[in-house]
């Protein structure tokens, strides 16, 4: 039976769907399959795994790169905690319009006075006064599943809403994004004029420290920024700048840092964006779910390292082949299972990346025709389902 490592522990859901199907191994040298959230895997060997499959979005954990070298699937869970990050970047904004946090702790010192208590709230209670979200504009800097949720959101409780997707310069709407929005081409013309900043976007080589004075510079005087995506897209040096002098109200972060902690109108949260039951819940489920298709049935979804394919659920003989090639090779590989002799009933292919996916339904197939498939350099990994 396919064994099954947890790198890190997942919710009783999860655990229960695999085990009907896997068996659960503490050996991470014996899994063919591993499961993680924030485990660091890059000093892990993968080659002998068929999947890794990450609940999360994020996958910066995992190697990515060699895993497809190696023909190993990479999988994530978009959107399966985009609403629990949603509603901590909700509550982000409220809280660097209000100051929540400064009013219950004052409140904490009025404990003892008794009777006196209401009219000492009513004397101090202009101290935390703030502003309202309706009316206020919000820039969204990237529209996944995340920044299309918030902008539903922000734009139902009146507020004015921007943002930027690099699908916007492709002509392409974001599928998530429900409501009308001033669509920017450019990060820079996004951050113009708002009031709230939040990056929705993952941490990429041209998205490190993107965020720099050249943004900030950009940003309206005494905006707030708001940032639960990763920490490496910010340049600390210009943001702290950009806080001693005003140009920014507010930072709000679920990734605190030590000198983050040193600064002053800095909102760090302990990287609690997807800490709710029900993300913890749809993170695991999602990511059991996908492994076991692609398992079973050969099929693969939301994978960051190799293309999405299907064939259904899987219902005689089939093979699974990943190779790193062009789309010209694929035929080479429908012809070397022609000429072994192996009739194909259904072949489809699928290509992201300089890598390959292909799934052939058979009429039967033999350890001969395995042993021809794997003579060649171009695939990485060819099974029976």
């Amino acid at each position: 039976m396919t064994k099954v490592v947890l790198l890190n522990n997942i919710s009783d859901s999860g655990k229960k769907l695999y085990k009907n199907h896997f068996e659960t191994t503490e050996n991470y040298d014996d899994a063919q399959l591993a499961i993680v959230r924030s485990a660091k895997m890059h000093d892990l060997k993968t080659d002998h795994l068929l999947a890794i499959a990450r609940a999360g979005a994020g996958v910066n954990n995992v190697p990515i790169a060699r895993c497809a070298d190696e023909g190993v699937i990479v999988f994530n869970t978009p959107g399966a905690n985009a609403n629990a990050v949603k509603e901590l970047l909700l509550l982000g904004m409220l809280m660097s319009a209000r100051d929540v946090l400064g009013g219950t702790v004052w409140a904490k010192t009025l404990k003892g006075n008794g009777e006196d208590v209401p009219s000492q709230v009513e004397k101090g209670k202009s101290t935390f006064s703030g502003t309202e979200l309706s009316g206020k504009r919000v820039s969204v800097i990237g529209l996944g599943a995340i920044g299309s949720a918030l902008a539903n959101t922000c734009d139902a409780l009146g507020m004015e809403v921007a943002g930027y997707s690099p699908s916007f310069a492709k002509g392409m709407r974001p599928k998530a994004l429900h409501v009308r929005i001033k669509a920017k081409n450019t990060v820079e013309d996004a951050v113009k004029n708002a009031d709230y900043v939040v990056l929705s976007l993952p941490l990429k080589d041209d998205t490190r420290k993107m965020v720099n004075h050249s943004i900030l510079s950009r940003m309206k005087e005494g905006a707030v920024l708001l940032n639960f995506s990763r920490a490496e897209l910010i340049n600390e040096n210009d943001l702290e700048e950009a806080l001693k002098s005003g140009k920014l109200r507010k930072y709000v972060t679920d990734f605190t840092t030590d000198r983050l902690l040193h600064m002053d109108d800095v909102i760090c949260l302990p990287h609690m964006g997807a800490s709710t039951t029900e993300a913890t819940e749809n993170c695991a489920l999602m990511a059991v779910k996908q492994i076991m298709d692609y398992v079973e049935n050969g099929n693969i979804k939301n994978s960051v390292n190799y293309p999405e394919i299907s064939l259904g659920q899987k219902i005689g003989p089939r093979l699974s082949v990943l190779f790193n090639s062009d789309e010209a090779y694929s035929e080479e590989i429908e012809q070397m299972i022609n000429d072994s002799g192996v009739e194909i009933i259904t072949l489809k292919s699928a290509f992201k990346g300089g890598y390959g996916a292909m799934i052939v339904d058979v009429e039967s197939t033999n350890d001969q025709l395995l042993d021809i498939l794997r003579q060649s350099d171009a695939i990485k990994l060819v099974r029976n389902v």
